[in-house]
This record gives C-alpha cells, sequence and structure tokens, in this order.
C-alpha cells in the first residue's frame, strides 16, 4: 500500500506483536493502534516513517524500551504511549511533539538524570523527627495542634479530591475541580464497578484518563459495560482532547454540553444505544479530526453544522435512523478521509459538492434511500473505495444534478 497516509486500527480486540513492515508505508501519516491487546517491543523500523505526523499505541500490552528510532521522526506532532508497560528513557528528539502523553507514564528524557526525587523524600525526614523530639514542654503541646487539625479535615470531605491523595499537592486547583468532575460522572453512570476511581488513588493512576501538565485530557472508557446516559458534566473537562465512551450500553441522548469541549481531536460514542438528534453544537468542536457515532438509534438530520469541522479525517454516522437529504456542506471537509453514512434513511441526490473532498479513502452510502446517479466528480478521486448501491432515479425536486454521470 505505497499510498497509504492513515492506518487507523484503534479501538478492537488485536493481538501479537506489531509488525516491522509497518516501517515500509513510507507515506504514513496516521498510525493509530491504540486500545488493542499488542504484545512484543515497539519495531525500530517505525523510525522509517519520515512523514509521520501522528502515532498513537497507548493502551495496549507492549514492553520494551522506547526505540531511538522514533527520535528521527521530525514531523511527529501527535505521540500517546500510555497504559503499557514501557521501561527506559524517551529520546531526547522526542521532546519538541507538542501533543503527548510523556507525563503520565512518568519516563524521563534520554539527558535526564533521576536525581531529584532521592533529594525530595530525604529532606523532610530530620524535620519530622526534629519536631517530635524537642524537649520543650512548650513545644512538645504546641506540636500536637497541627498533627490534630489534619486528621478531621483529611476524614471530613472523604468524596472530595482535596485530600492530597487522588491530587497530589502541590497541583492546580483546576485539576481537583476535574478530579470532582470524573467522581460526578461515575456516579452518574451504572455499571462503573471495575473502575478504581477513587480518593485513595492518585488521579494519574485512574483507569482511562490521561494527563497532561496537570489537566485532563483524555479518556477513554470503550468497552466497559457502561450503562445510564452520557453524564453532562464531561462538559467541564475543556482540556479533553480524547473522549472514547464506544462500545458501551449508554442510552439516552447525546448532551449538549460536549459542545463545550472545543480542544477535543477524538470524540467516539459508536456502539452505544443513544438516542434523539445529533447535537447542532458538535459544529464547536472545530479541532475534531475523528467522529464516530456509528451503531446508535439516533435520528433526525445530518446537522449542516458539521460542515464547520474543517480538521475532521473520519466522519462516522453509519448504522443509526438519520433521515434527510446528506448535507452539501459536508464537501466543506477537504481534510476527510473516511465518510460513512451506511445504513441509515438518508433520501434524495449524492450531493456534487462530495467531489471537492480529494483525501477521501472511503465512502460509505450503502442501504440507504438515495436517488440518482453517481456524481462523476465521486469517481474521479484518487483514493476512493467507493460502497455504494445500484441507485434509482430521482424525481421532483431529487432529480440529479447536472454535474453526474447519465
Amino acid at each position: 500500500f505505497p499510498n497509504l497516509r492513515g492506518l487507523y486500527l484503534h479501538d478492537n480486540q488485536l493481538t501479537g506483536s506489531m509488525p516491522k513492515e509497518l516501517g515500509n508505508l513510507s507515506n504514513l501519516q496516521g498510525l493509530y493502534l491504540y486500545n488493542n491487546q499488542l504484545t512484543g517491543s515497539i519495531p525500530a523500523e517505525l523510525g522509517n516513517l519520515s512523514n509521520l505526523s501522528r502515532l498513537r499505541l497507548d493502551t495496549n500490552r507492549l514492553t520494551g524500551s522506547i526505540p531511538e528510532e522514533l527520535g528521527n521522526l521530525s514531523n511527529l506532532r501527535e505521540l500517546y504511549l500510555n497504559n503499557n508497560q514501557l521501561s527506559g528513557c524517551l529520546p531526547t528528539a522526542l521532546r519538541s511533539v507538542s501533543e503527548n502523553d510523556k507525563t503520565s507514564f512518568r519516563l524521563l528524557f534520554c539527558d535526564q538524570t533521576p536525581t531529584a526525587t532521592p533529594t525530595a523524600t530525604a529532606t523532610p525526614l530530620p524535620i519530622a523527627t526534629a519536631t517530635v523530639t524537642v524537649p520543650a514542654t512548650p513545644t512538645a503541646t504546641a506540636t500536637p495542634t497541627p498533627i490534630a487539625t489534619l486528621t478531621p479535615t483529611a476524614t471530613s470531605t472523604p468524596k472530595a479530591c482535596t485530600n492530597s491523595v487522588a491530587v497530589p499537592d502541590p497541583e492546580p486547583a483546576v485539576l481537583v475541580a476535574e478530579c470532582n468532575a470524573l467522581l460526578a460522572a461515575k456516579d452518574t453512570l451504572r455499571g462503573t464497578a471495575s473502575l478504581n476511581w477513587n480518593t485513595t488513588t492518585p488521579i494519574n493512576q485512574w483507569e482511562g484518563v490521561t494527563l497532561f501538565r496537570s489537566r485532563v485530557t483524555g479518556l477513554n472508557l470503550r468497552g466497559n459495560r457502561l450503562t445510564g446516559a452520557i453524564p453532562t458534566v464531561l462538559g467541564n473537562l475543556t482540556n479533553l482532547e480524547t473522549l472514547s465512551l464506544s462500545d458501551n450500553r449508554l442510552t439516552d441522548t447525546i448532551p449538549a454540553a460536549l459542545g463545550n469541549l472545543t480542544n477535543l481531536e477524538t470524540l467516539s460514542l459508536s456502539d452505544n444505544r443513544l438516542t434523539g438528534a445529533i447535537p447542532t453544537v458538535l459544529g464547536n468542536l472545530t479541532n475534531l479530526e475523528t467522529l464516530s457515532l456509528s451503531d446508535n438509534r439516533l435520528t433526525d438530520t445530518i446537522p449542516a453544522a458539521l460542515g464547520n469541522l474543517t480538521n475532521l479525517e473520519t466522519l462516522s454516522l453509519s448504522d443509526n435512523r438519520l433521515t434527510g437529504a446528506i448535507p452539501a456542506v459536508l464537501g466543506n471537509l477537504t481534510n476527510l478521509e473516511t465518510l460513512s453514512l451506511s445504513d441509515n434513511r438518508l433520501t434524495g441526490a449524492i450531493p456534487t459538492e462530495l467531489g471537492n473532498l480529494t483525501n477521501l479513502e472511503t465512502l460509505s452510502l450503502s442501504d440507504n434511500k438515495l436517488c440518482g446517479p453517481i456524481p462523476s466528480d465521486l469517481l474521479n478521486l484518487p483514493y476512493l473505495n467507493l460502497d455504494l448501491s445500484t441507485l434509482p432515479a430521482c424525481t421532483g425536486t431529487s432529480a440529479a444534478n447536472n454535474n453526474a454521470l447519465p
């Protein structure tokens, strides 16, 4: 596949090791293998992918050290490796990657030395000893006072993230607020018994949670058998870049509060039981690169506001109950590589504007009620794999446009 620019196999159950032959895909720009069960080491051959800008291998079972060859990826701007069993150090050249999770799995860069931690932990010990052994009576009676006041403080708010355990000091108050928002979300959802979210576990060890610079930037709860509605409190996590709640049993509508998450790059709510319309406010998420709402029970029309998502590379709305016409404004999404609208109840002609999607590799429109010929511009797209059944002729207002094959 010499022309392959994106390989997205994330959120599956893939096993085995990563083939070193991936290093032969010289035009690859995006490689997403996260949230699988891959084992073994990261192939050094990935360092040959000079065009790679996005690499996500997080949430697997990878072991060994991070190949120094990854430092050759001068175009890399997104790197996620957490939730694996990697060891060693991070290649120093990766320091310039702008979007990453390197703080969440606590590996140092190869040019750093781990000398600060022992010094920091050794310092408090003689101070505490000196306080206890001061022989003077006034000091001895004064010492228990702060100790006594600490105990009720820690126990007076057992469900809050202010206990210095879930969010260790000194962390900004905004992370405490985000920690509390996640606890509220857990209380809203049902079927979350397996999640280790609690005030006695540091938030950077919470299942599915990714931190970067003391903010919650990733939430991946795929396949946790979650039930109930999507908590609106998730709209408070304004630094989220990834939100994946796919492959659960979530019901009710998509909350409009998700429109507050303007830093989102990936929103995946597929394989649930969500109902109602797609919120128009999702058109505010202009940083989105992946929007997957497939395999739900969504109704109403496709919002024209989705035409604002000009960074979108994947739009998957298949296997729902969507009606109406395909919005012509989807032709604005010129970075789109995958457009899947199959298995809905869409009607009317295929907009000729889709011919503007020159990066499109997969277009799936089958199992709808579309009519008319296929626009000729679509058939000229260089990478297109078209999945479309034979269409009946359009009549009336749905008549085919002039730029279509007879």
